[in-house]
Order: C-alpha cells, then structure tokens, then sequence
C-alpha cells in the first residue's frame, strides 16, 4: 500500500473545482502564486510522481558528486546514509 501526502502552504479546498489540478490557495505571507510545475493539491497522480522523481533525482546527483565511484556499492550507500544523517540533524 502506498499513501501519498504532501506538505504544503496551499489550502486544499480554496476555490474548489473537482475537475482541476490547479485546486488551492496560497496561504502563507510571501507568496504571490504557486511556483512553475508544482502540482495542485489534489494532482496525486502524475504531477505528484513527477515531482517526487524530480526530487529523487536531484539527490541522486547531490551524492553522486560527492561520494567516490571507486568505494563498494555498501560503502557508498553507508556515505550516503551517513551524509543524510549529518543533513537531519543541521536541520533539527
């Protein structure tokens, strides 16, 4: 089973058309308008995964530049766990 949630400062029932991707309003201070290729809050289907793979993406290619190709698969997934973990706890 998978569940699929997002984080977002989009009210999801603001301007409501059920046939919309593009349901939501911005709510917080500093935002005129949703960004470019960002999904609208009821897109859980192909917008929702392009993004998540978009964001995959992104870090795969944040640790590929930054781990060695020579180290041993294992090795190089404890070097990206370990980086995550140092990420998590900057950002805690």
């Amino acid at each position: 089973m998978t569940i699929k949630l997002r984080f977002t400062d989009v009210e999801p029932l603001g301007g409501m058309d059920a046939d919309s991707s593009m349901i939501g309003i911005i709510t917080s201070p500093a935002h005129a308008e949703r960004g470019v290729g960002v999904p609208g809050t009821n897109d859980f289907g192909a917008g929702f995964d392009g993004l998540f793979a978009a964001r995959i993406k992104d870090a795969d290619e944040f640790y590929a530049s930054r781990i060695p190709d020579e180290l041993s698969a294992d090795a190089r997934n404890v070097m990206r766990q370990s980086y995550a973990g140092m990420l998590w706890s900057k950002q805690f």
